[in-house]
């Protein structure tokens, strides 16, 4: 028969090193985790699939009214864009979302945003040419509003080979 007993002062030290290195660990995938890409390379993630994104400030998405009130979203970003939208154009949400407007959903919901609330309904995409992305090429900013409210938007590239990613620059590339 095999026995064996612990003293009192064994089981706190080790319960006390469990919980450290519970703690190391925590910090280091919080740490991973919140270390998004900021270039505007295209990265590879499984079909479907967008990573896990951190919202650093809460924005206000409501009361965007007028082209300054848009300009003044965008610049809330960090994004210097022209006075003048490129284009405006009405936009229907889909009923049913395919692959590819899931997966953009899935952007949106890494900015605090959400398209399944609009099933159906008909926005505005507002698209403005970017002045400050460090890329070779024109950059857009999209956004779409309903009633007032931004419920969605984007940074893209115009190239055919190019990217898209959330309005935020760490939220990582889709395309």
């Amino acid at each position: 028969m095999f026995v064996y007993s612990l003293k009192g002062s064994t089981v706190k030290w080790g319960a006390l090193i469990l919980f450290a290195v519970i703690i190391i660990m925590a910090v280091l995938l919080i740490s991973a985790g919140s270390s998004g890409s900021t270039g505007a390379g295209k990265l590879d993630y499984p079909e479907g699939s967008v990573p896990f994104l951190v919202q650093k400030t809460q924005k206000e998405f409501s009361g965007i009214k007028t082209g300054a009130d848009r300009i003044s979203f965008l610049q809330s970003y960090g994004w210097n864009v022209e006075e003048e939208a490129f284009e405006v154009a009405q936009v229907v949400i889909p009923n049913e979302f395919d692959s590819v407007y899931s997966r953009y959903n899935e952007l949106q919901k890494g900015e605090g945003l959400d398209l399944s609330k609009y099933k159906g309904k008909t926005v505005k995409r507002y698209t403005y040419i970017v002045k400050n992305y460090d890329y070779n090429g024109t950059v857009y900013a999209n956004i779409l509003v309903y009633k007032d409210k931004v419920i969605g938007g984007d940074i893209c590239s115009a190239d055919s080979n190019g990217f898209i990613h959330g309005l935020t620059r760490e939220n990582s590339p889709i395309a």
